[in-house]
């Protein structure tokens, strides 16, 4: 009877290993906002049938936000943009630790992070599902290491950062 009872615990515990191999590197899924939205007001985004968001929006950035791009002839451009349209897009769920771009149109777009390792981008080449879902890629990225340091700045000696141009090429 002791072998029985012990059946479904190791059954269980198989299905969830196998799940946690397959899902090591990589897997599609079809993010999906489900009706309604959560007792707290949140988005709730189910991404598989064990992972669920609990999404809020979270703003992220002032009024404006600087907007440095590199055109195609290598030359810098810099201008401030309204942050509006960008802090509508960025949602959290803070159990989860999930930090994502949510966008609908078309289709939901998700982009972001989800705890330390977990990444998910849209698939746009890969067919909808049946259902009309967009494909996503659920993957694991490298570990978020706080102490890393940024690459997304250019050093400016202090002396030149009031020549700096706001709304013109550079």
């Amino acid at each position: 009877m002791l072998l029985d009872n012990r059946v479904p615990v190791v059954a269980l515990t198989l299905l969830a290993a196998v799940f946690c191999a397959d899902f090591a590197q990589e897997t599609v899924v079809y993010p999906q906002i489900l009706q309604g939205r959560a007792d707290d007001g949140a988005t709730i985004l189910k991404l598989t049938d064990d992972l669920t968001l609990n999404l809020r929006q979270k703003p992220a950035y002032g009024d404006q936000l600087l907007l440095r791009t590199t055109r195609e002839d290598g030359v810098l451009v810099s201008e401030y943009v309204s942050a509006a349209r960008y802090n509508d897009r960025l949602f959290q769920d803070d159990k989860k630790m999930a930090s994502v771009v949510l966008t609908q149109g078309r289709g939901i777009h998700v982009n972001g992070i989800i705890g330390e390792e977990l990444r998910i981008k849209p698939l746009p080449t890969m067919e909808r599902s049946s259902e009309g879902h967009l494909p996503h890629l659920l993957y694991r990225g490298d570990p978020v290491d706080s102490y890393t340091p940024l690459q997304d700045y250019i050093p400016v000696p202090l002396n030149q950062w009031d020549a700096l141009p706001l709304h013109e090429e550079v």
